[in-house]
């Protein structure tokens, strides 16, 4: 263990390459899968709000706390279970309970149901997450991880546009009916059928940079507090991460549909093309980027480096008030491509950085984070600011105040909390 709290280099063992690919792109699906349940209602709120008959401030709700509170709250306890027992096991039983929830959203009728299933989805969402990034730390080396959080974050963001290109094409096939976002939800529970069926070929990997066997809560609490240089900077910043590129993915279809007066499938496909570009683009730079950083000039690089990014995030954070759509789309693109980028790098330097015997539970102390700002804090953020800013109209001037401040803030954090990283070359972890 250093003396900021990271821990010293451990040697890896080696494993066979196709094993390890296929388990990767096992969980890469696992993780599309949870993005895709997170954004089912996304690019069919406009027709459920206007079928049950529910407010902004619900469906800010729906889209927020309903997920977010059962996730934050179960998050932590479940990466628990990942450090001490199988993790495979937590995939299936999260992939089973995210096509349970799908399922209840087709029958709902009401308000409370919608809630309940959103609350289900929360929770397979924090198993998924939390299972795959431990058991990817298991199968690559500290100079490997960088790449391997890539192809995870790859397959976590393709989930969204899934969702979004799929529901906005069913929902234009389904026609114009008050119920056609049900048919187009139950559509939609067919791919989560499918990834639910292929995760029982999943093998749980030996565990490696551990210390302790089984840690109860009474070591992880320690264990993370040693870490706190890395740990502090890493949650404060990511907060601000979090809450603007989650606010943009939830509220950029309806500031299309209300300034453009676009159909929902146009809509959902201009959305799904942002989200793939920026879903590919912005892991495989951020990969890249991590791993050059832990090979020449060590964690403080990394810092350095998220710091830049935010900087650049700030001009296309106004995409939401630029004056055409395309500019609109172009500017998500960018923006939400600097946000995994720096998101990328972040969860390499924490899959690094943080022991293998905790490393399941701060896994889920930032998908508490995460479910607490992006999921629950942003979609009420915005819907607030936007009364204060003039009503529904303003939704995109919203959108931008939060995108660039939240950047900003970002930037300064990292910056700052560099100086207390080590600049080493080599490998940590």
């Amino acid at each position: 263990m250093t003396g900021t709290g990271i821990p010293a280099c451990r040697k890896f063992p080696a494993r066979s390459d196709s094993n390890r690919m296929v388990l990767l792109s096992l969980l890469a699906l696992g993780l599309c899968s949870g993005a895709f349940v997170r954004h089912t209602l996304s690019p069919l709120q406009e027709s459920l709000q206007l079928d049950l008959i529910l407010s902004d401030g619900q469906i800010a709700v729906l889209q927020g706390p309903a997920l977010a509170i059962p996730l934050a709250i179960g998050a932590i306890p479940l990466g628990l279970i990942a450090d001490r027992y199988s993790r495979r096991r937590l995939v299936l039983l999260a992939t089973l309970l995210n096509l349970a929830a799908t399922l209840l959203t087709a029958a709902a009728t009401d308000f409370m149901t919608l809630i309940v299933a959103r609350g289900m989805a929360g929770l397979g969402i924090a198993g998924l997450f939390v299972a795959a990034f431990s058991m990817i730390s298991d199968l690559f080396s500290p100079t490997e991880r960088g790449r391997a959080t890539t192809v995870l974050s790859v397959g976590e963001v393709a989930g969204a546009p899934a969702a979004f290109a799929l529901g906005g094409a069913l929902l234009a096939m389904t026609g114009p009916a008050s119920e056609s976002w049900r048919e187009a939800v139950l559509w939609m529970a067919i791919p989560l059928a499918c990834f639910s069926t292929a995760a029982f070929l999943l093998r749980e990997p030996p565990r490696v940079g551990t210390e302790t066997v089984r840690p109860g809560l009474a070591e992880a609490w320690p264990t993370l507090w040693r870490c706190r240089a890395i740990v502090f900077p890493l949650l404060f910043a990511r907060i601000m991460i979090f809450l603007a590129d989650g606010a943009a993915v939830i509220w950029t279809a309806p500031v299309l549909s209300r300034k453009f007066d676009l159909p929902p499938d146009q809509i959902g496909g201009m959305i799904a093309a942002a989200l793939l570009f920026s879903g590919v683009a912005g892991p495989l730079i951020g990969g890249a980027l991590a791993d050059y950083c832990q090979k020449h000039g060590g964690s403080r690089r990394a810092m350095v480096a998220m710091g830049m990014i935010s900087l650049l995030s700030i001009p296309p954070a106004f995409f939401a008030v630029f004056p055409s759509p395309m500019l609109v789309g172009i500017g998500l693109g960018v923006f939400l491509t600097l946000g995994f980028m720096c998101g990328t790098l972040a969860m390499a330097l924490t899959l690094v950085a943080v022991p293998g015997e905790v490393r399941g539970t701060f896994v889920a102390l930032t998908v508490t984070v995460g479910s607490l700002t992006a999921v629950g804090l942003a979609p009420m953020i915005i819907s607030t600011l936007s009364g204060v800013l003039g009503g529904p109209a303003a939704l995109g001037s919203a959108l931008a105040l939060v995108g660039s401040v939240m950047s900003c803030a970002a930037a300064i954090i990292f910056m700052l909390a560099s100086r207390t990283f080590p600049s080493e070359t080599g490998d940590v972890g």
